[in-house]
C-alpha cells in the first residue's frame, strides 16, 4: 500500500507499506517507511518515525512520545526511552539502553556499555554521603544525599544536602580522572521537619583507582560555593577556619577549598 490508512479505532499493515499510519487507538506495521501517528504504535521494521504516547518497534528509526520502547533504534525522545541499541541518541527524563554509540541526555542515564556507580564517600566538611553517575565516560549525570556528622562516626548534625550534577571522564573506563559539577541543596531538617535552605555550588576534580572489576577507590580536590539561599547565613563550611567569607549577588556565601575519599561500586 502506498498512501494514508486512517481510522478512529486502528489500522494494521501486513505488507510494505509507505505512508502515514493515522488512527485515534493504534498502529500496527510489519515494515514501514513513513510514519505512525496514534496514542499506541507498534512497529516491526522500517525507515520511519512514531509519534504518540507509547511507541514500541523492533527495528525502527525515529520514536517521539512519552514511552518509547524498541530493540534497536536510531532517535528516542520521550520520557522513558529504553532500547537494546541506538545509533544517535536518547533525549529524555529516563533513559536505558544495552548499547549506545552516541551520549545519551537525561536526568538518569543507565548505559549497559556505559558509567553506572554508586560512591559512598567522606569529605572535609565531616560529612558521609552516597554520589550516583549514570551515562557514558564523555558525559554522566550525577544524583547526591548527604549527612553531616556531629562527633564521631554515626553521630549526625541535622544538615542534609542532596542534589544534581554532571560531568566528564578523562580515560574511557576503569582507572581514570573526573571533573564534575554539583549543584546541592542543604536544609537543616528533613521531611517534615525541613527548614531553610542554603545552595552549594561545588566542582570536583579527582578520580578513580580500580582494584578489582567492579571495585575502585575514588579521592580529589574540590571548589566550594555556598550561598545563604532562604537562610540569612551560611551554615554550610568546612571543619576548621580554612573558608573565605564573601558576598555574591548581595547575598552572604563562603567559599573554601575541600578533600573527598570514597569506595566506588559499579562500572566506571
Amino acid at each position: 500500500m502506498h498512501g494514508l490508512q486512517f481510522s478512529g479505532i486502528f489500522n494494521i499493515g501486513l505488507n510494505h507499506f509507505e505512508g502515514l499510519q493515522l488512527s485515534a487507538g493504534f498502529n500496527f506495521s510489519k515494515s514501514l517507511s513513513g510514519a505512525q501517528v496514534s496514542p499506541v504504535n507498534i512497529l516491526d521494521s522500517g525507515n520511519a518515525v512514531q509519534v504518540g504516547s507509547i511507541n514500541v518497534a523492533t527495528n525502527g528509526f525515529v520514536q517521539a512520545g512519552v514511552v518509547n520502547i524498541a530493540q534497536k533504534n536510531q532517535v528516542q525522545v520521550g520520557v522513558l526511552n529504553v532500547a537494546s541499541q541506538t545509533k544517535y541518541f536518547q533525549v529524555g527524563v529516563i533513559n536505558i539502553v544495552g548499547h549506545a554509540e552516541k551520549i545519551p541526555i537525561g536526568l538518569i542515564n543507565i548505559v549497559g556499555n556505559g558509567v553506572w556507580s554508586a560512591t559512598v564517600f567522606a569529605n572535609e566538611m565531616n560529612a558521609t554521603g552516597v554520589n550516583l553517575h549514570f551515562g557514558t565516560s564523555y558525559l554522566f549525570t550525577s544524583i547526591e544525599y548527604s549527612r553531616e556528622l556531629e562527633k564521631g562516626f554515626a553521630h549526625y548534625e541535622d544538615v542534609y544536602e542532596s542534589g544534581l550534577g554532571l560531568g566528564t571522564q578523562f580515560g574511557k573506563y576503569g582507572t581514570h580522572l573526573e571533573l564534575e559539577y554539583m549543584f546541592l541543596c542543604a536544609s537543616d531538617g528533613f521531611g517534615v521537619n525541613r527548614g531553610d535552605e542554603n545552595y552549594h555550588h561545588r566542582v570536583r576534580f579527582g578520580g578513580v583507582a580500580k582494584i578489582i572489576p567492579f571495585v575502585g577507590i575514588s579521592a580529589g580536590v574540590t571548589l566550594n560555593l555556598a550561598t545563604e539561599g532562604d537562610l540569612q547565613s551560611v551554615m554550610l563550611e568546612p571543619k576548621g577556619e580554612w573558608h573565605d567569607d564573601i558576598e555574591v549577588g548581595g547575598h552572604k556565601a563562603k567559599f573554601w577549598p575541600g578533600l573527598y575519599a570514597g569506595l566506588t561500586l559499579g562500572r566506571f
